[in-house]
């Protein structure tokens, strides 16, 4: 959206930032919200369903980007082709064919697989280690979206724009963040260090998510962005299905420990990935990008 409406690098980038605070604000007013409202089950998916048809109605109410041209119905219709030729079309994008572009969909596979996988062992681990209630899950909650808000507000620009034309180190230390993080926050018996160990992790995923969305930004423009966006969509929904079954799997036939290790195995790719393409193929692109808009406002 903020693409077709035209916006220059620095506010797309604001708009982004408060895009992540107004994410991060929601894990901090959704649970005291519930545990203000109801007490039960049934209430609290009430609430949820209130809130999702909310979202809707003020999607409907969104005004378009000025000087967005819907594309015709005709031309949207390829010649047929069933279920298969929009997927074909889909992954045939031009955008899809540079390696910037499948290094961060490949980026977001294995984030998305480590979350979804550590999610299984986590909640149950809290309730096993400290006894938690729900009101302890929802002050957890809070401090984590008062990070991710902190984070995609304050400490993500600060860093990138720290880090100019260079963020693979940036990207690395975010990763390596992650990867340590999780083992420490799930064996950990004090809980002031769950929360201390959290509070950088979701920082870290905040600073990594604002290091993605601008390199998709550099690395393709128009419909391609869009289209480079849906895959990454795409791939995080379909490790929402993979990763719990991997976990839950991993978990119940070989323990926590095999799950743990499945997932510092995911940030270990990501950080060979990183390593080796990131500065090739994505961070040059932005750096190219950069030197365009210099010649022209040259």
């Amino acid at each position: 959206y903020a693409n077709d409406s035209g916006l220059p690098d620095v506010e797309r980038a604001s708009a982004m930032g408060n895009l992540g605070m107004a994410v991060g604000s929601s894990f901090v007013i959704g649970p005291l919200l519930a545990s203000a409202l109801t007490s039960t089950y049934q209430g609290a998916l009430t609430l949820a369903l209130a809130a999702a048809a909310l979202s809707g109605v003020l999607l409907l109410l969104l005004p378009a980007p000025e000087g967005f041209a819907p594309v015709p119905a005709a031309a949207g219709a390829g010649g047929g082709g069933g279920l298969i030729a929009p997927i074909r079309r889909f992954f045939s994008l031009p955008v899809m064919q540079t390696g910037g572009a499948r290094l961060v969909v490949a980026v977001r596979l294995f984030a998305g697989l480590a979350f979804h996988i550590f999610q299984v062992v986590w909640s149950a681990s809290l309730k096993s280690r400290f006894d938690w209630q729900p009101n302890d899950y929802a002050a957890f909650m809070g401090v984590v979206g008062v990070s991710y808000a902190v984070s995609q507000g304050f400490v993500a620009k600060a860093l990138i724009k720290r880090a100019g034309g260079k963020p693979t180190s940036l990207a690395l230390c975010c990763v390596l963040v992650l990867g340590l993080g999780r083992p420490v926050a799930l064996w950990t018996h004090d809980v002031r260090v769950v929360y201390t160990v959290f509070c950088a992790m979701v920082m870290s995923l905040g600073v990594l998510n604002t290091l993605i969305s601008s390199a998709c930004a550099n690395l393709a423009a128009g419909d391609e962005l869009g289209g480079l966006f849906g895959m990454l969509d795409a791939v995080e929904n379909c490790t929402g299905v993979a990763g719990p079954l991997l976990g839950g799997y991993l978990a119940a036939s070989m323990g926590e420990v095999a799950a743990m290790c499945m997932v510092v195995a995911c940030y270990a790719v990501n950080f060979a990935l990183l390593f080796c393409f990131f500065d090739k193929h994505v961070a040059s692109a932005r750096r190219s990008g950069a030197g365009s808009e210099a010649k022209k406002a040259d």
